[in-house]
């Protein structure tokens, strides 16, 4: 099963819209403490099969990590346990951060 890719223009305007359920920052826990992107949920990349009961699988999901290599591992893990709706944030929380948009940044 091919998993979609979603940019991260795509994903703002999701979160502008009130649209985007389910955005899964699979990176460590202590990376996604120093800043995330604002409504996303860490679900590190050796926690996500346990976790993956707790998502929602008639909503998409979103996933995204530092460059986008942790979240294609996440999708195929995923994918394997039956969720279909998968989207990859392409480019990471990188190309979150060249674009400008704002990050949470609980540690400041």
């Amino acid at each position: 099963m091919q998993v979609s890719k979603i940019t991260v223009d795509q994903v703002r305007e999701l979160q502008r819209r009130n649209q985007l359920v389910q955005l899964i920052d699979v990176r460590e826990s202590a990376d996604f403490n120093d800043e995330h992107i604002p409504g996303s949920v860490n679900a590190t990349l050796s926690d996500i099969a346990a976790q993956r009961y707790s998502l929602n699988p008639n909503q998409p999901i979103y996933l995204i990590c530092r460059s986008g290599k942790k979240a294609e591992i996440a999708a195929t893990l995923l994918t394997r346990s039956g969720h279909k709706n998968l989207f990859i944030v392409a480019g990471g929380i990188l190309a979150w951060m060249v674009q400008g948009f704002p990050l949470h940044h609980p540690c400041a």
